[in-house]
Protein backbone atom coordinates (compact mmCIF):
# COMPACT_ATOMS: atom_id res chain seq x y z
CA UNK A 1 0.00 0.00 0.00
CA UNK A 2 0.90 3.33 -0.68
CA UNK A 3 1.12 4.65 3.18
CA UNK A 4 4.09 2.05 3.41
CA UNK A 5 5.87 4.21 0.72
CA UNK A 6 5.59 7.23 3.03
CA UNK A 7 3.30 9.38 0.81
CA UNK A 8 -0.13 8.26 2.32
CA UNK A 9 -1.32 11.09 0.31
CA UNK A 10 -0.84 9.27 -2.66
CA UNK A 11 -3.60 6.66 -1.89
CA UNK A 12 -5.75 9.23 -3.86
CA UNK A 13 -3.89 7.80 -6.96
CA UNK A 14 -5.59 4.50 -6.64
CA UNK A 15 -8.91 3.73 -8.18
CA UNK A 16 -11.43 2.96 -5.04
CA UNK A 17 -13.10 0.51 -7.26
CA UNK A 18 -11.00 -1.29 -9.98
CA UNK A 19 -12.85 -3.28 -12.21
CA UNK A 20 -9.80 -4.95 -12.90
CA UNK A 21 -6.57 -6.24 -11.58
CA UNK A 22 -4.53 -4.38 -14.81
CA UNK A 23 -6.46 -0.88 -14.02
CA UNK A 24 -5.07 -0.73 -10.33
CA UNK A 25 -2.02 -2.15 -10.99
CA UNK A 26 -1.11 0.36 -13.45
CA UNK A 27 -2.30 3.46 -10.72
CA UNK A 28 0.07 2.19 -8.24
CA UNK A 29 2.78 2.06 -10.51
CA UNK A 30 1.98 5.70 -11.49
CA UNK A 31 2.27 6.36 -7.49
CA UNK A 32 5.35 4.48 -7.14
CA UNK A 33 6.71 7.40 -9.98
CA UNK A 34 5.25 9.60 -8.30
CA UNK A 35 6.98 8.84 -4.79
CA UNK A 36 10.06 8.33 -6.57
CA UNK A 37 10.39 11.93 -8.42
CA UNK A 38 9.63 13.73 -4.65
CA UNK A 39 12.47 12.09 -3.51
CA UNK A 40 14.77 13.07 -6.48
CA UNK A 41 14.98 9.33 -7.99
CA UNK A 42 14.60 8.26 -11.75
CA UNK A 43 13.52 4.93 -11.01
CA UNK A 44 12.03 3.30 -7.83
CA UNK A 45 12.57 -0.49 -6.80
CA UNK A 46 10.00 -3.40 -5.50
CA UNK A 47 11.53 -6.14 -4.20
CA UNK A 48 9.29 -9.27 -3.23
CA UNK A 49 10.51 -12.78 -3.94
CA UNK A 50 6.97 -13.91 -5.22
CA UNK A 51 7.47 -11.62 -8.14
CA UNK A 52 9.26 -13.61 -9.74
CA UNK A 53 6.53 -15.76 -10.81
CA UNK A 54 4.25 -12.89 -12.12
CA UNK A 55 7.46 -11.40 -14.91
CA UNK A 56 4.60 -11.30 -17.60
CA UNK A 57 2.36 -9.61 -15.46
CA UNK A 58 4.49 -6.81 -14.33
CA UNK A 59 6.24 -6.26 -18.13
CA UNK A 60 2.62 -5.65 -19.58
CA UNK A 61 1.83 -3.28 -16.65
CA UNK A 62 5.31 -1.74 -16.70
CA UNK A 63 6.70 -1.83 -20.17
CA UNK A 64 10.24 -0.49 -19.00
CA UNK A 65 10.49 -2.66 -15.73
CA UNK A 66 13.98 -4.20 -15.45
CA UNK A 67 14.47 -7.40 -13.63
CA UNK A 68 17.33 -8.45 -11.44
CA UNK A 69 17.70 -12.24 -10.53
CA UNK A 70 19.72 -13.03 -7.71
CA UNK A 71 19.90 -16.88 -7.30
CA UNK A 72 21.32 -18.51 -4.09
CA UNK A 73 23.08 -21.91 -3.49
CA UNK A 74 19.71 -24.42 -2.41
CA UNK A 75 21.19 -25.05 1.31
CA UNK A 76 21.07 -21.57 2.32
CA UNK A 77 17.63 -21.26 0.53
CA UNK A 78 15.78 -23.66 2.06
CA UNK A 79 17.19 -23.32 5.04
CA UNK A 80 16.13 -19.39 5.54
CA UNK A 81 13.09 -20.58 3.99
CA UNK A 82 12.45 -23.18 6.36
CA UNK A 83 12.99 -21.76 9.18
CA UNK A 84 11.21 -17.94 8.53
CA UNK A 85 8.31 -20.17 7.91
CA UNK A 86 7.95 -21.68 11.17
CA UNK A 87 8.96 -18.85 12.54
CA UNK A 88 6.59 -16.51 11.25
CA UNK A 89 3.88 -19.13 9.93
CA UNK A 90 1.44 -16.27 9.95
CA UNK A 91 2.35 -14.36 7.14
CA UNK A 92 3.73 -17.44 5.31
CA UNK A 93 0.39 -18.71 5.06
CA UNK A 94 1.62 -21.83 7.65
CA UNK A 95 5.25 -23.75 8.01
CA UNK A 96 6.49 -25.93 5.44
CA UNK A 97 8.26 -28.81 5.45
CA UNK A 98 11.90 -29.28 3.94
CA UNK A 99 10.99 -30.79 0.70
CA UNK A 100 8.14 -28.01 -0.23
CA UNK A 101 11.09 -25.50 0.31
CA UNK A 102 13.78 -27.34 -2.02
CA UNK A 103 10.31 -27.43 -3.97
CA UNK A 104 9.97 -23.76 -4.14
CA UNK A 105 13.95 -23.13 -4.79
CA UNK A 106 13.71 -25.14 -7.97
CA UNK A 107 10.77 -23.75 -9.25
CA UNK A 108 12.41 -20.14 -8.68
CA UNK A 109 16.02 -21.28 -9.81
CA UNK A 110 14.24 -22.70 -13.20
CA UNK A 111 11.85 -19.81 -13.79
CA UNK A 112 15.06 -17.79 -13.78
CA UNK A 113 16.89 -20.00 -16.41
CA UNK A 114 14.23 -19.58 -18.84
CA UNK A 115 14.98 -15.73 -18.81
CA UNK A 116 18.35 -15.43 -18.62
CA UNK A 117 19.59 -14.44 -21.86
CA UNK A 118 16.15 -12.46 -22.36
CA UNK A 119 16.07 -8.12 -22.67
CA UNK A 120 15.05 -6.79 -19.50
CA UNK A 121 16.66 -9.58 -17.10
CA UNK A 122 19.88 -9.65 -15.85
CA UNK A 123 21.26 -13.54 -13.77
CA UNK A 124 23.56 -12.59 -10.58
CA UNK A 125 24.80 -15.23 -7.83
CA UNK A 126 23.88 -14.40 -4.26
CA UNK A 127 27.19 -15.66 -3.45
CA UNK A 128 29.73 -13.53 -6.34
CA UNK A 129 28.38 -10.56 -4.67
CA UNK A 130 29.35 -11.76 -1.78
CA UNK A 131 32.86 -12.38 -2.81
CA UNK A 132 33.37 -9.66 -5.06
CA UNK A 133 30.75 -6.50 -4.48
CA UNK A 134 31.97 -3.81 -6.08
CA UNK A 135 32.59 -5.12 -10.10
CA UNK A 136 29.53 -7.04 -9.93
CA UNK A 137 26.93 -4.16 -8.54
CA UNK A 138 29.12 -1.66 -11.04
CA UNK A 139 27.41 -4.01 -13.70
CA UNK A 140 24.11 -3.99 -11.98
CA UNK A 141 23.71 -0.59 -12.06
CA UNK A 142 24.96 0.56 -15.90
CA UNK A 143 21.87 -2.46 -15.72
CA UNK A 144 19.69 -0.34 -14.36
CA UNK A 145 20.94 2.95 -15.80
CA UNK A 146 22.11 4.56 -12.76
CA UNK A 147 25.60 5.39 -11.03
CA UNK A 148 27.46 3.71 -8.88
CA UNK A 149 28.47 5.01 -5.23
CA UNK A 150 30.46 3.41 -2.88
CA UNK A 151 27.63 4.17 -0.63
CA UNK A 152 25.16 1.60 -1.61
CA UNK A 153 27.50 -0.66 0.36
CA UNK A 154 28.48 1.60 3.44
CA UNK A 155 25.11 3.13 3.92
CA UNK A 156 23.06 -0.89 3.57
CA UNK A 157 22.17 -0.69 7.34
CA UNK A 158 20.91 3.06 7.04
CA UNK A 159 18.35 2.37 4.14
CA UNK A 160 17.20 -0.50 6.07
CA UNK A 161 15.64 1.29 8.48
CA UNK A 162 13.96 3.50 6.21
CA UNK A 163 12.21 1.11 4.76
CA UNK A 164 11.93 -1.80 6.71
CA UNK A 165 8.30 -1.95 8.71
CA UNK A 166 8.08 -2.34 12.08
CA UNK A 167 5.69 -5.59 11.48
CA UNK A 168 8.10 -7.24 9.13
CA UNK A 169 10.52 -8.59 12.00
CA UNK A 170 11.38 -11.75 9.79
CA UNK A 171 14.03 -8.67 8.14
CA UNK A 172 15.86 -8.22 11.38
CA UNK A 173 19.20 -9.32 9.94
CA UNK A 174 19.06 -6.80 6.94
CA UNK A 175 19.88 -4.05 9.55
CA UNK A 176 23.26 -5.76 10.25
CA UNK A 177 26.22 -5.81 8.55
CA UNK A 178 27.01 -7.67 5.34
CA UNK A 179 28.08 -10.93 6.62
CA UNK A 180 29.14 -14.62 5.15
CA UNK A 181 26.48 -17.12 6.84
CA UNK A 182 26.83 -19.90 4.09
CA UNK A 183 25.40 -23.25 5.05
CA UNK A 184 25.42 -22.32 9.01
CA UNK A 185 21.06 -22.68 9.14
CA UNK A 186 21.77 -25.33 6.69
CA UNK A 187 24.00 -27.53 9.03
CA UNK A 188 21.94 -26.72 12.52
CA UNK A 189 19.11 -26.81 11.09
CA UNK A 190 18.86 -30.68 9.39
CA UNK A 191 19.96 -34.00 10.41
CA UNK A 192 22.71 -35.52 8.03
CA UNK A 193 20.13 -37.11 6.00
CA UNK A 194 18.37 -34.40 5.29
CA UNK A 195 20.98 -32.11 4.08
CA UNK A 196 22.13 -34.79 1.53
CA UNK A 197 18.92 -34.94 0.37
CA UNK A 198 18.72 -31.23 -0.59
CA UNK A 199 22.26 -31.63 -1.93
CA UNK A 200 21.35 -34.55 -3.84
CA UNK A 201 18.33 -32.70 -5.37
CA UNK A 202 20.57 -29.77 -5.88
CA UNK A 203 23.21 -31.05 -7.77
CA UNK A 204 21.67 -30.63 -11.16
CA UNK A 205 21.46 -27.16 -11.53
CA UNK A 206 24.26 -25.09 -12.43
CA UNK A 207 23.90 -21.03 -11.06
CA UNK A 208 27.31 -20.29 -12.56
CA UNK A 209 25.63 -21.34 -15.95
CA UNK A 210 22.69 -19.09 -15.49
CA UNK A 211 24.92 -15.56 -14.90
CA UNK A 212 23.91 -12.87 -17.27
CA UNK A 213 27.57 -13.51 -19.48
CA UNK A 214 28.40 -9.72 -19.10
CA UNK A 215 29.49 -10.82 -15.61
Amino acid sequence: MTELIGHPDLIALLPPRPLLLRQYARAFSSALDEAARRQGSTIWLEKTPGHLHHIREISETVPDAAFIHIVRNAPDVVASLYEVTHKHPEVWDGERTLDQCLERWQQDVAISARYRLAPAHYVVRYEQLLDRPVPLLENLCTFAGVPFEPAMLSGRQQAAERIIQQTETWKATARESIQDTRNRKFLSLFTPEEQERVLAQSRSFDLDSLCTPSQ
